[in-house]
């Protein structure tokens, strides 16, 4: 391995790359400390790896620079541009890393068991419903939709319109009996 001149604590050593990267192990981690919230330790120090590198390839010993403070430059630099690049692209999902949340909303866009004519039909049914609802006198209507609906028994119907519950249940069937008519011959 290549040998390299470089000035350490006021010395100058003769080092290889191999050398410089066990001597400054302990400095590339604590570099990488300030990104582990954004990042996994180990791509941190792979990256802060290629920053002493390029900073031992780099080094000019005729400058008078401590090797550390070049190093230092050098590493945060790398650091920061992997973070520039891993931002720029950090809203770009790959199709195969879905979060989990909304894979399986992903997965329903091409597998939809949806039975649409089922939803068609049940549309129709509700709307020939309504119509035969609104056809009945207003006195019927309040009776089903109160019965039906709102879940009102028909003793608290007869206490609001003053009649006994017996007319409000025999009012109550012939009204069902009229749209239940009505939807039997629309639908044969």
């Amino acid at each position: 391995m290549e040998k390299k001149n470089i000035l350490y604590k006021n010395k100058i050593c003769n080092l290889s790359l191999q050398d410089t990267y066990t001597l400054f192990k302990n400095f590339l981690y604590h570099k990488c400390k300030n990104w582990t919230y954004l990042y996994d330790i180990d791509d941190l120090m792979q990256i802060s790896f290629l920053g002493l590198y390029k900073a031992f390839n780099s080094y000019d010993l005729s400058k008078n620079i401590e090797f550390h403070k070049f190093a230092s430059v050098v590493i945060e630099n790398e650091l920061r541009m992997n973070h520039r690049k891993e931002s720029k692209h950090a809203l770009n999902i790959a199709l195969n890393d879905l979060p989990k949340d909304d894979y399986y909303i992903f997965e329903n866009l091409f597998i939809d068991n949806t039975s649409y004519e089922n939803i068609a039909i049940s549309n129709i049914y509700t709307e020939k419903l309504n119509k035969e609802l609104l056809n009945l006198t207003p006195l019927d209507q309040k009776l089903i939709i109160d019965i039906c609906f709102k879940n009102k028994t028909r003793k608290v119907l007869a206490k609001e319109l003053n009649v006994v519950p017996h007319t409000i249940a025999r009012k109550h069937k012939i009204a069902l009996a009229k749209i239940q008519a009505a939807m039997i011959t629309t639908f044969q």
